[in-house]
């Protein structure tokens, strides 16, 4: 008890370089086969991955059944250098660690309210007190043996080189949630009270269900619906942007080659300038005025189509991108053999098709899937010209084409610089056309579409922007229906230029959304 007592309030130096590490899994509850593998993997492999680091490195699987009294328990963790664990009790064994150890958290994965997957870290409230010790948060949303391996490398590869614990502070052991929460909080104390209350139970507001505003609330704090204003269960709220921004935004981090605190600056920023739902549109105005400014090249021809007019529409902005943008992009897909990836109920492609040479749709959704194909029939059936539907996902099932059209999807990981790279090795496999191009689209409304645009904007051959207004024909909540009116951005680039590794991701950190107008333009 004294040694403990005394390490809490110790701050040491940098530690002496170990001469070896003893790694322990935590088997979770239930039992999940991934630990187990995980554990295997790293008993088979400890010898390589002692060479690799310089130092003896065994490891073991700690079974709580097997540990069933407290003596064994504590022994087992007291020879732990790596503890790697999930969320619950498991983790705040933690505290029992050797100084100078860390604990590789692996979190628990969980989905939103509304299906998006997400990785909560409970028990993390504790580390900030533990400062003989660091953590790691592993981050991806679908953990894999071979990426907790590659983290547990780059821990023994910091813990060679020698921990300066004494400069890891109570921020740095917070989560990459932790540590957007407390901010958001700090920005909009009241706001935090009240998804604290919903998410909780204690203060629902009267007449409300508290199922619903429960699972709302959730979606605030991990990254759904953080702009949401209004409805029963947020009366008085101003809005509050999503903690998970700091990691659903991005690329999935690292400890090992990244700064402990990445991943922030956009959540912040965000945090900061885009809380209401006008906040919002005003970040998304400053995305717009910079691209009105650029001129795009002029259009190949005109073509005398109103998709708005002349296609029944069957689904509704912001479900689907406007019917004005697919207007606008007919010179350019007049001619040429056009392949969409995703088109919900088909609004856009069977404008598209009118006028393109040859048309595809891969939808990865069964019932839009077999809608597509019913408009294809009857659209072919009066002449209006036909399109071919593939169903599955992209780029499991792909096809060649001229053009590859697409719209980021938000709350899935159908993201722009994962389908361009598909795009792109599949051009390098042969599979598609060495000319072919990639016509993006992008709502300035959203900020997955805002971060979006700057990363890739050297790489853009030309862009246009399109004002519209479909708000009359939008049915659902006022924020829904906010995003039905105003300006829609498209770019294009050729697949041959996106490159495979990381460049952008590493060159390119995400602006501030404020700042956007202020970036030079070409």
């Amino acid at each position: 008890t004294r040694h403990y007592g005394e390490c809490l309030t110790h701050q040491p130096g940098p530690s002496a370089a170990p001469t070896s590490a003893h790694i322990l899994v935590a088997e979770s509850a239930p039992a999940d086969p991934v630990l187990e593998q995980l554990a295997a993997a790293l008993e088979a492999g400890s010898a390589q991955l002692g060479a690799e680091a310089g130092m003896a490195v065994t490891a073991s699987y700690l079974r709580w059944r097997k540990h069933r009294t407290f003596a064994r328990q504590m022994l087992a963790i007291t020879q732990a250098d790596v503890y790697v664990t999930g969320a619950g009790s498991g983790s705040l064994w933690a505290c029992f660690m050797k100084p100078g150890g860390t604990v590789v958290h692996l979190g628990e994965r969980k989905k939103t309210f509304m299906g998006e997957p997400y990785v909560t870290y409970a028990g993390d409230h504790m580390f900030p007190a533990l400062r003989f010790l660091r953590v790691v948060y592993y981050q991806d949303v679908d953990y894999t043996v071979a990426g907790v391996v590659s983290t547990i490398r780059g821990v023994l590869a910091a813990a060679r080189r020698g921990h300066p614990l004494a400069s890891w502070s109570r921020a740095d052991a917070l989560s990459p949630l932790g540590k957007a929460w407390e901010h958001m909080c700090r920005l909009d104390p009241g706001g935090c009270a009240t998804v604290a209350g919903l998410l909780t139970g204690f203060h629902i507001p009267k007449g409300a269900d508290a199922k619903v505003c429960s699972g709302y609330a959730e979606d605030v704090f991990y990254g759904r619906d953080g702009w949401f204003n209004g409805g029963p269960c947020f009366r008085n709220l101003t809005a509050i942007n999503a903690a998970a921004n700091a990691h659903l935004a991005r690329p999935p981090w690292h400890w090992a080659d990244a700064r402990l605190d990445d991943g922030t600056a956009y959540t912040q920023a965000l945090l900061a300038g885009e809380a209401t739902v006008a906040g919002n549109r005003a970040a998304g105005s400053a995305l717009i005025e910079r691209a009105r400014r650029e001129r795009a090249p002029p259009l190949p021809s005109r073509v005398d189509l109103d998709c708005a007019a002349d296609v029944s529409s069957a689904d509704q902005s912001p479900g689907r991108s406007p019917q004005a943008m697919h207007t606008a992009l007919l010179p350019r897909f007049a001619g040429k053999d056009l392949v969409e990836l995703g088109s919900r109920r088909g609004d856009g492609v069977c404008c598209f098709s009118r006028v393109a040479r040859s048309t595809v749709v891969i939808e990865p959704e069964v019932s839009d899937c077999q809608g597509l194909s019913r408009r294809s029939a009857e659209q072919g059936s009066l002449g209006l010209g036909n399109f071919t539907v593939l169903c599955g996902f992209f780029p499991e099932v792909s096809h060649d084409g001229d053009i590859f059209t697409f719209w980021e999807d938000m709350p899935s990981a159908f993201r722009n610089l994962p389908i361009l790279r598909a795009l792109r090795r599949l051009q390098d496999e042969g599979r598609i056309r060495q000319n072919a191009e990639a016509v993006l689209l992008f709502d300035p409304q959203v900020p997955y579409d805002r971060v979006s645009w700057p990363k890739l904007r050297g790489l853009f051959a030309w862009h246009l922007h399109v004002d519209f207004d479909e708000e009359s024909a939008c049915t659902g909540s006022v924020f829904r229906c906010s995003r039905s009116k105003g300006t829609f951005l498209a770019a294009a680039l050729p697949v041959k230029s996106v490159p495979l590794e990381d460049v952008l991701h590493a060159d390119t950190p995400f602006p501030a959304m404020e700042t956007l107008s202020a970036l030079p333009s070409q």
